[in-house]
């Protein structure tokens, strides 16, 4: 047995397509979709675009970091 390999990014869509790419390579190199497992937040799409594939999918709360100093509204 392999160790796992945890696949994930956070922000936006554009992290989706880069960890199926890096898991398709590592599938290349002989690393087995079991041994693999992305990880993304139940607020994205990650859901819609990368579950139901051979590699498994774990979604976890979370909300943005917040991009502001402001701690109040105006």
């Amino acid at each position: 047995m392999t160790r796992p390999v945890v696949l994930t990014g956070g922000g936006t869509g554009g992290h989706i397509f880069p960890m199926r790419a890096v898991a398709e390579a590592l599938g290349e190199l002989g690393v087995a979709a079991q041994d693999m497992r992305y990880v993304g937040s139940r607020r994205g799409q990650e859901a819609a675009l990368l579950g139901g594939g051979p590699v498994a999918l774990t979604l976890l709360p979370g909300r943005g970091i917040r991009r502001s100093r402001r701690t109040s509204p105006p």
